[in-house]
């Protein structure tokens, strides 16, 4: 149980660091039956949210996992770097894969971070 509650804790700080990070371009889209993306910033915002959603890592291994990956949408590129370390406590071995990813679009930085475990 103990268990839990750090996982829940951690993840409100992964929350809370991708809030202190957030985009600076504020502008509001009018979603209708078929929205139509032009903003420069959202095309970045995706072509690295495509290069951050690329990174697999293996829950089996126990070895410090990386990955590289890159994404790109409406000729806007992105690449992002990820770490990801499987942790276990002693006792109960209970598992739990952490990992983090940062991604450069254009001299904008994104920040990321997951917690991954399985249930018995």
């Amino acid at each position: 149980m103990r268990y839990v509650v750090a996982v829940i804790l951690l993840m409100g700080v992964f929350v809370s660091i991708a809030r202190g990070h957030s985009y600076h371009d504020h502008d509001l889209v009018t979603v209708t039956e078929h929205t139509t993306i032009t903003n420069t910033s959202q095309a970045k915002g995706l072509a690295l949210g495509i290069a951050k959603a690329q990174h697999q890592f293996d829950l089996n291994t126990y070895n410090l996992q990386g990955s590289l990956a890159a994404g790109s949408f409406k000729s806007k590129n992105a690449v992002s770097f990820a770490l990801g370390k499987r942790i276990c406590t002693k006792k109960t071995q209970d598992c739990a894969l952490f990992n983090g990813s940062v991604g450069l679009e254009e001299g904008d930085i994104g920040v990321g971070g997951a917690i991954n475990w399985k249930f018995k």
